[in-house]
């Protein structure tokens, strides 16, 4: 069985600095009540649970980026129940009665996860920008190879390897060496120049669109063959970076159906138009994906069209050569 380990404070902190300052500043607020209710009240129940159907919920966590990450990294877990529905519950626990043990239980990681919390926050929330400014300099959304997207954000001065290192968060243990990553259509591996910051490589936009894979083709079928592998890394940190086995089968399914090379639905698509003679402005009856290609001066793929519509139609051949 695969193992994978996930720092979970990793995760949330870069997905809390995609939130706006104003959003940051009061989804902070809430988690900093919610926690602070469980260590006051250490022996009510009622304040370990957080319902997502709660319209608070709703608005103040579940609407921003990273809320519901730093509960998962504060010890809570995802419940659903026929009665409550969704949400997230810290387990019950015996109130330690000696200080030694209470320095080891849950309630002290719990005050020193709300340590990091607050220096967290804080540091993020430093700056003259306005309330209306995103935390992070560079939002980041990787696309995984079972079809999910992760979204994180970083500073324009970090490495490569930061981005390499949240990204590893959602692979299991044995698949984190042979992660590559690489902006979309650019074979080049990113992370092969781990030391080379986001500003160097030209990623210091906004926005920027990455694609995580792994070496081995081999690996990469087996991820979509068996994508619960990939998704145990996922699961407990958010719902958008969660795709259920079902969405990824049939996505196989339909990537499966493309028409191949030389298959009756690729000369279907290659048959010319009903129109056999000249037409008004147009010249010659072509098939509709070679007439676009034409149109839009794109010489090469109207060459590579024209070629292989030459297997099919020799007639057609002879009016385009004579025009």
């Amino acid at each position: 069985m695969s193992k994978t380990s996930t720092n979970l404070w990793e995760i949330a902190a870069r997905k809390l600095s995609c939130n706006k300052k104003a959003e940051l500043r009061d989804l902070h607020k809430l988690i900093s009540t919610v926690v602070s209710n469980i260590l006051g009240h250490r022996d009510e129940s009622k304040y370990r649970v957080c319902k997502f159907s709660n319209a608070v919920i709703k608005r103040r966590l579940l609407a921003r980026d990273g809320g519901v990450e730093t509960l998962t990294a504060f010890g809570f877990t995802p419940y659903n129940s026929e009665t409550d529905g969704k949400g997230l519950i810290l387990m019950d626990v015996e109130v330690e009665e000696e200080e030694e043990n209470a320095q080891h239980g849950i309630f002290a990681a719990l005050q020193t996860g709300l340590e990091w919390f607050d220096d967290t926050v804080n540091a993020m929330l430093k700056g003259d920008s306005g309330d209306q400014t995103v935390c992070a300099e560079v939002l980041i959304s990787i696309k995984m190879p079972v079809g999910a997207a992760i979204v994180g954000g970083f500073m324009k001065s970090e490495t490569i390897s930061s981005v390499v290192s949240f990204c590893s968060n959602y692979f299991s243990d044995e698949k984190k060496a042979r992660i590559t990553l690489r902006q979309p259509h650019d074979p080049q591996d990113l992370a092969v120049i781990s030391q080379a910051t986001l500003q160097d490589l030209g990623l210091g936009i906004s926005r920027v669109g990455l694609v995580a894979s792994l070496q081995s083709d081999e690996l990469r079928k087996e991820a979509l063959v068996k994508p619960q592998t990939v998704l145990r890394g996922l699961a407990g940190n958010g719902p958008e970076a969660v795709r259920s086995i079902a969405a990824i089968a049939a996505a196989v399914r339909k990537r499966q159906e493309r028409p191949q090379r030389g298959s009756k639905k690729e000369r279907a698509l290659l048959a010319p138009s009903k129109t056999t003679g000249p037409r008004p402005g147009k010249g010659w009856g072509l098939p509709l994906l070679l007439r676009k290609a034409l149109s839009r001066k794109r010489a090469e793929e109207g060459r590579r069209w024209f070629l292989r519509i030459c297997r099919y139609n020799g007639d057609l051949v002879q009016r385009v050569v004579a025009s």
